[in-house]
């Protein structure tokens, strides 16, 4: 049926009372699991600049990678870090990309990433509560006050680099002030014959959103204001340098060319 395989003896499995006895919190696994899941997240934050922001998938793929009901036998961990990177990965929308600038991520840090882990391995707060405040402790005490200051200068820096990009091409106009790392912007009415009018610029610039997205290589969003449509360009990824915003106000400026001509 799909491409997850549950076949036992392809996965060397054993049925459940067979072999050693099951022990979910078995310290060599959780170490060995650990080393493999920590592995993968270096590798995707490694490579996930490469990967397409957004899925090319059609909604419910993931239907057919998998069996009506759980496997019954146990599997190498191994295997499910295997399907992870073939089923799971492909389908997801990279909100850790630095071509992510549609919102505004919850900013990532190693320093938070452990402290999601230890608070999982604790397993404290229970009742569906995760340990946010040692998260955020541990977040806080490993940068301090003057890292997180600079990270979220650097943001606002770069949207101000955008803003002055935008603001350097009479295509396009800002359209209100910007105070922080978010850029509300659109081709303005009177650019070209393809936006000849108010209602044509919101076409145009509802064209320019989806040529953008479809490419894989950015993506925004859009929001209206007095009544107009207008391009979100949010800065926030902890990826993101200003050669990446660059690269899109690049790509932006191409695919408007070619939309005006």
């Amino acid at each position: 049926m799909g491409s997850l395989d549950t076949n036992p003896t392809a996965f060397s499995a054993f049925p459940a009372g067979e072999g050693e006895t099951f022990q979910p919190l078995n310290a060599d696994d959780v170490r060995s699991y650990l080393h493999k899941a920590v592995d993968f997240i270096s590798d995707y934050y490694k490579s996930v600049e490469s990967m397409p922001v957004l899925p090319n998938v059609k909604p419910g793929y993931l239907q057919d990678e998998l069996r009506a009901s759980p496997p019954t036998y146990s599997a190498p961990f191994d295997v499910t870090m295997k399907e992870l990177r073939s089923s799971v990965v492909p389908g997801m929308t990279h909100w850790a990309s630095p071509n992510f600038f549609a919102f505004f991520p919850s900013t990532n840090s190693a320093a938070a990433i452990a402290g999601d882990l230890i608070a999982s391995a604790m397993n404290t707060v229970g009742v569906g509560r995760r340990f946010r405040g040692l998260k955020l402790w541990m977040v806080m005490r490993t940068y301090g006050v003057a890292k997180l200051q600079e990270h979220i200068r650097s943001d606002v820096a770069m949207a101000k680099v955008f803003e002055d990009l935008v603001r350097g091409d009479d295509r396009f106009e800002v359209v209100v002030p910007r105070n922080f790392a978010l850029v509300c912007f659109r081709i303005r009415a009177g650019a070209g014959a393809a936006a000849a009018t108010e209602e044509d610029a919101d076409e145009a610039n509802r064209e320019l959103m989806e040529r953008l997205n479809k490419t894989g290589k950015a993506y925004v969003a859009h929001t209206v204001v007095g009544g107009r449509f207008v391009l979100r360009f949010a800065v926030g990824s902890s990826l993101q340098e200003e050669h990446h915003v660059r690269s899109a106000w690049e790509l932006i400026k191409k695919t408007t060319t070619e939309m005006m001509n």
